[in-house]
């Protein structure tokens, strides 16, 4: 990792970072965090000191806890390419819902019909046993784990014990489970010696629940100072807006700001805005100025994965076909890619500052670039099936009506827009 580029500013401050964690490793079994701004580079960062950890405390692996789908085959890989492991080794281990069939398509054009079946048969039992030295998971493996009333799930717990137990974007851990999981892991720390390690660049409060079940270690925070890494990290400019816009006019904007910045990201919160949101787009693009790209969680993790890494060569400065990307939050956090401006639809200021980390990710522009904040018309629905996104996004709107430097950043910044034009 010391061999990795740091001609940059950004790239000189991730390996600061990561000697940090690095240095951290020296620390005793507890409860940790890993507060990094977006694209300080968490995710080797969190690997380095649990390799470090491990090694000073006797632990026997790695467990890294993802939450969503669409960055565990990324996570994983980035881990193989740094640790020299091929796809075949048993070091690490990818367990989560589409994990056997990612694998299969990857090696069905190369292996006779009896490896893959004796490969499959071996990659069920180490799935049912959480033994190997590094394991990649989502968050519902890890709960259904703890929680479950079934054997086969509860058979791994064991090897939960004397581990580093990794939880990356612990921001997007669901309300209604705050109590348990801090009951879990509070337990996994004091009794079975396993260190626990939350990372995220908008950290939740976790341990200010009326309970105060989490048993977080004396000075949690691997890295307590991070205000002038969020100074020099800054590389976005949220403008936000109350003004509500129908999926059209959201449409519109978008293909405006992909225009004018040559490639543009846009996040929404319903696939059926999305879907909405796209078809506007093809409807403007006649043309075929740009490569459309719709993301959505409805998506095989397959088709999703070629999606991402379409949507990374096309963001290739050598590419000549600029790309829009239509998106639920799915790409919002973790994705490692970077779009020269990004529209967001009204959410949780957690949300928001996550989808802004996908903006100008590795400071191609040293001038910060705009991330556009509307909420959308019509989402009565997402109180019923999305309740923590539409509380975020009242609350966001409720911040907005009553601290005025929302609304007076936001007025020049579209002022100063529209004088620019």
């Amino acid at each position: 990792m010391r061999s990795f580029d740091s001609s940059s500013e950004i790239n000189r401050i991730r390996h600061q970072i990561n000697e940090q964690c690095c240095l951290a490793g020296a620390r005793e079994t507890g409860i940790y965090r890993l507060s990094i701004p977006t694209g300080g580079g968490k995710t080797l960062a969190s690997l380095n000191f649990a390799l470090h950890h491990a090694l000073k405390t006797g632990k026997h692996r790695i467990i890294y806890v993802i939450p969503y789908l669409s960055i565990t085959t990324q996570t994983a890989k980035t881990f193989r390419d740094v640790l020299g492991l091929n796809a075949d080794s048993d070091v690490l281990l990818e367990h989560y819902s589409t994990a056997g069939m990612q694998r299969s398509a990857d090696v069905a054009d190369n292996a006779s019909s009896e490896f893959e079946d004796a490969g499959e048969h071996q990659r069920k039992l180490a799935a049912e046993r959480w033994d190997n030295p590094i394991i990649v998971t989502t968050m519902v493996e890890f709960l259904e784990t703890v929680m479950s009333a079934r054997g086969t799930k509860l058979r791994k717990f064991h090897n939960m014990a004397d581990s580093v137990i990794i939880f990356d974007e612990i921001q997007s851990l669901p309300m209604n489970t705050i109590n348990l999981f801090n009951e879990i892991v509070s337990f996994l720390s004091k009794i079975t010696n396993s260190t626990i390690l939350l990372c995220s660049a908008t950290q939740p409060l976790l341990e200010k629940t009326k309970r105060e079940n989490l048993l977080l270690s004396e000075k949690p925070d691997l890295i307590a100072e991070t205000e002038s890494y969020e100074d020099k990290l800054r590389r976005t400019r949220i403008v936000a807006s109350t003004e509500n816009k129908s999926c059209d006019e959201l449409g519109q904007i978008i293909y405006q700001q992909a225009r004018k910045n040559g490639n543009c990201l846009a996040i929404v919160n319903l696939k059926k805005e999305a879907r909405e949101i796209f078809q506007c787009l093809e409807r403007l693009d006649v043309n075929h100025e740009f490569e459309l790209i719709r993301l959505s969680t409805a998506m095989c993790g397959r088709h999703r994965t070629d999606c991402l890494n379409r949507i990374g060569a096309l963001l290739d400065p050598g590419n000549p076909k600029p790309v829009i990307c239509v998106s639920t939050q799915l790409i919002e956090a973790g994705v490692d890619i970077s779009f020269a401006c990004v529209v967001r639809a009204m959410a949780g200021l957690d949300s928001i500052m996550q989808a802004a980390g996908r903006c100008n990710r590795n400071g191609e522009s040293v001038e910060p670039k705009n991330v556009y904040v509307y909420p959308l018309k019509d989402e009565d629905s997402m109180e019923r099936y999305l309740p923590d996104i539409a509380m975020g996004k009242q609350l966001t709107l409720q911040i907005m009506e009553n601290y005025s430097f929302w609304k007076e950043s936001s007025a020049s910044e579209n002022k100063r827009l529209q004088n620019k034009t």
